[in-house]
């Protein structure tokens, strides 16, 4: 299922989606400070930040980092 096919059916149900910007580096980008790191390969399955040291599985930073985005848009 794509991101427009989702879209028709949840506003109807009155959910917002949010879409991250097409080239956000989730992955690459540390969810504590921020930093983007140059590289990371697939094959690496550990975030771990060249700043802060901060280590994490690059899927629960990237998913960290994407609900950060969804968290900032959402309407008080």
């Amino acid at each position: 299922m794509n991101f427009s096919s989702t879209r028709i059916p949840s506003c109807a149900l009155g959910i917002e989606i949010v879409q991250a910007p097409q080239f956000f580096a989730s992955s690459k980008t540390c969810s504590n400070c921020g930093h983007k790191k140059k590289e990371l390969t697939l094959a690496n399955r550990i975030y771990k930040c060249d700043a802060c040291g901060y280590t994490q599985d690059r899927d629960i930073n990237a998913a960290i980092n994407l609900k950060a985005i969804a968290v900032g848009s959402a309407e008080i």
